[in-house]
């Protein structure tokens, strides 16, 4: 489901994309962490990670960010360019009725003009739902507004179960409507930066639009 993503974003904006039987993804714009997803679909070893960079290469440039989702253990693949983000948890929301509603001053509607408070989508995929680019603004954050657009994320199908890679942020939200489960591991690429200099991040959370 993940890896349909990148593919459903970039096909329809005519942007270059790529679903190998090893990887999917998708050059969707020219800068920010977490615009260009790559997500892996089997296992990789030593070999087979050089071959995928490479592969990777031929769609997004090497001047272009993106980021490497890989459930997998697998060998390290910093010599190859990327630099280490983190472990972020993959969250679950099985189809059960909400309890409750928003906060109080929090509505979630469809904004066509004026200024968005907090977004979030939500991609159909595989009999699940995807909960992607979850953000909200300085003035909305701690009032709910990003908890209450997951929530109608998830609930886009009511009836499917929704999944979401949180940020570390979002690990501690119990507003939010998901379950945590195993870990997955993220990497990005560092343009320009020489493999053997690529600095690696802690943890997952301050790159993440959660």
């Amino acid at each position: 489901m993940h890896a349909s993503w990148p593919v459903a974003v970039a096909e329809p904006l005519g942007r270059p994309w790529r679903r190998t039987d090893r990887w999917a993804g998708a050059w969707i714009g020219d800068s920010g962490t977490l615009t260009n997803p790559v997500v892996l679909t089997a296992p990789l070893d030593a070999t087979g990670a050089g071959q995928v960079a490479a592969e990777i290469a031929e769609v997004v440039p090497a001047t272009v960010p993106y980021f490497l989702l890989n459930p997998w253990l697998s060998p390290d693949v910093r010599p190859h360019g990327l630099a280490l983000l983190g472990h972020p948890p993959l969250m679950l929301r099985l189809p059960t009725p909400r309890d409750g509603g928003d906060p109080e001053g929090v509505e979630v509607r469809e904004v066509r003009d004026g200024e968005p408070a907090s977004v979030a989508a939500a991609h159909l995929a595989a009999e699940a739902t995807l909960v992607e680019y979850v953000a909200a603004l300085g003035r909305a954050r701690g009032r709910g507004a990003g908890a209450a657009v997951t929530w109608a994320a998830t609930l886009a199908d009511p009836s499917r179960p929704a999944v979401l890679v949180a940020s570390d942020d979002g690990r501690g939200d119990r507003s939010l409507p998901l379950s945590t489960y195993s870990p997955v591991g993220g990497l990005r690429q560092d343009p320009g930066q020489a493999a053997e200099s690529s600095a690696v991040a802690e943890t997952y959370g301050g790159t993440v639009t959660l």
